[in-house]
């Protein structure tokens, strides 16, 4: 079927779809004027309905439009609410409420216009911060992570940083920061991009804050694969840390926390190096951290220089110490067990079976990792779960379950692949080449190989590179 604009359908609808929706626009507006004068509240309630987003949470809850009518009695809140669904001015399905996109553009420029727009965005920060009592799943991530919106469209970048390092307990951790959050969910870049443009906006915060904000950004980039720009992150937090502890006169308690950052931000560039496989340069961080913690009930670094230093000399064959070490952590961890927070739970579990692995003790390293895929699928702690995964697979390979191993292999590049952890997804395709060379599959173990070479050469790991190349040659390290 011909029409007389099939010669130019394109311009035909753009020239159309403008009048259409410069229409709708004077028909919205009309809407509003009306409801204005018929009905102040529901009016202001629009309007304030458009400071919600309505992206990464596409609807909210009637809580959160009662949350908006702080200035209206309590007992005529429902009502106010039932007369803007009656107007059908409001979108609604299943106790769920959203607006149209040019509703919310006319709400949003009316309410700006009010002088409204501060206190209602603050309203709005407020609902979510407190709406959400425990990070669970990324919906509860997401749903808390809307209050930094708000607080950065009122230029309050201070408070933006504020939700971002806002504790909560769950049923693994008390007081786990919403960055962790996110974190242990594997939601990395859009925290790495926010957190980027609150330091490009050149935002004032306090050293200890900014130290704080400066440590995740850290391990946000040392679990994406961008190692240099984590090593300078977790430097820039301790020299922060540093200054707030020189010249503020502060509590033991305020001491203690201090201390704990700089030995967090000392474990965190022992793992970065760690993943370069710059094996020295981990041991003196990581032994900085051992010979600090003392007495000082930091159970935190305690137990992590502990399972990450029983790794290392496991690595450099120093069989009683690795031992040693293991033990400890292992101690620590059922002595302490509610002290520890996710990372440690999940990351403890990583490192002594990579560490017994390396002792040829395979039935803990076996142990290790399914306590950790347990403990991982309780969690929602992705990464954990794929990396042991990996090592699964070669724990598999040593003992020639092939099949066994290139399912737990497929398993862990999907999950490191979805959330962009480049490190590990490295090494699991570096562990599935050497698979593949075990099976005698040259083709398959080399096209693996290259890809870890690649990932690896992103990352700038050239000691890396080298432990690939070499196994591609066939000198596996």
């Amino acid at each position: 079927m011909r029409t007389d604009f099939d010669g130019d359908m394109a311009a035909y609808w753009q020239e159309n779809s403008t009048l259409v929706e410069t229409e709708l626009k004077n028909l919205v507006d009309s809407q509003f004027n009306r409801l204005q004068t018929l009905d102040t509240e529901a009016y202001k309630l629009l309007c304030r309905l458009g400071c919600f987003r309505y992206q990464d949470v596409p609807r909210v809850s009637s809580d959160a439009l009662l949350a908006l009518l702080w200035d209206v009695p309590e007992d005529k809140q429902r009502s106010v609410i039932k007369s803007l669904r009656n107007r059908c001015l409001v979108e609604f399905e299943k106790g769920e409420y959203w607006l149209h996109p040019i509703i919310r553009e006319q709400g949003i420029e009316r309410l700006k216009s009010s002088g409204e727009w501060e206190e209602v965005n603050r309203k709005a920060a407020n609902f979510w911060t407190e709406n959400v009592k425990s990070i669970e799943t990324i919906e509860d991530a997401r749903r808390a992570f809307e209050a930094y919106y708000h607080y950065f469209e009122i230029h309050d970048y201070e408070q933006s940083a504020s939700v971002i390092l806002k504790g909560r307990n769950n049923k693994w951790e008390s007081n786990e920061s919403l960055g962790y959050s996110f974190f242990r969910l594997g939601i990395l870049q859009i925290l790495i991009y926010v957190i980027n443009l609150l330091f490009k906006i050149n935002v004032e915060l306090s050293d200890y804050h900014s130290s704080e904000i400066y440590k995740l950004l850290g391990d946000l980039y040392w679990l994406s694969g961008n190692i240099s720009q984590a090593i300078e992150c977790h430097n820039i937090a301790i020299n922060k840390i540093n200054k707030y502890f020189t010249y503020k006169d502060i509590s033991y308690q305020a001491e203690y926390k201090i201390t704990s950052v700089r030995l967090s931000c000392w474990i965190n560039l022992g793992l970065c190096y760690l993943e370069l496989k710059e094996l020295n340069k981990a041991h003196v961080f990581l032994n900085k951290v051992n010979l600090a913690v003392g007495d000082n009930n930091l159970f935190h670094q305690s137990t992590s220089s502990a399972f990450l230093l029983a790794f290392l000399n496991s690595c450099f064959g120093d069989t009683e110490l690795a031992y040693d070490f293991a033990l400890k952590a292992e101690r620590d961890i059922d002595l302490y067990s509610d002290k520890r927070d996710s990372w440690i739970k999940g990351y403890s579990r990583i490192f002594l079976a990579l560490t017994y692995k390396n002792l040829k003790d395979e039935i803990r390293a076996f142990s290790m990792y399914n306590q950790a895929i347990d403990y991982a699928e309780n969690s929602n702690y992705t990464q954990v779960k794929a990396k042991a995964l990996t090592g699964l697979a070669e724990l598999y390979r040593i003992q020639g379950y092939f099949e066994k191993a290139l399912s737990n292999h497929s398993q862990s590049i999907e999950l490191l692949d979805k959330i962009g952890a480049k490190c590990d997804l490295a090494e699991a395709y570096y562990q599935l080449g050497l698979t593949y060379q075990k099976m005698g599959e040259t083709e398959n173990s080399n096209t693996s190989f290259d890809e870890a070479i690649r990932l690896f050469n992103e990352m700038e790991a050239p000691k890396q590179v080298e432990k690939v190349e070499n196994s591609k040659r066939g000198n596996i390290d």
